[in-house]
């Protein structure tokens, strides 16, 4: 997950800041640039759950839409964890 949080972090997607709460540990948060790529992929995804509905059912799709929903919030703050 560091390697991931680094690779965001080195494309400008991501920023790390320090956490108020503990001294120790920082948030990682999406930087303007980020939350536009996250805007254009949902859109994307959208789409592409319009096209697979009929080929595999709602059933299916709805299972996943919690999955999606729960990304959709790209402003919650996580720290980050470090070695």
């Amino acid at each position: 997950m560091a390697q991931l949080v680094a690779h965001l972090e080195a494309h400008g997607y991501v920023e790390r800041v320090p956490d108020p709460a503990d001294r120790r540990a920082k948030l990682v948060r999406t930087t303007a640039r980020g939350r536009a790529v996250f805007a254009i992929v949902r859109e994307f995804v959208a789409e592409l759950d319009e096209r697979r509905w009929p080929v595999s059912g709602w059933p299916r799709c709805a299972s996943c839409a919690p999955c999606w929903a729960s990304s959709a919030t790209p402003s919650e703050h996580r720290p980050a964890r470090h070695p």
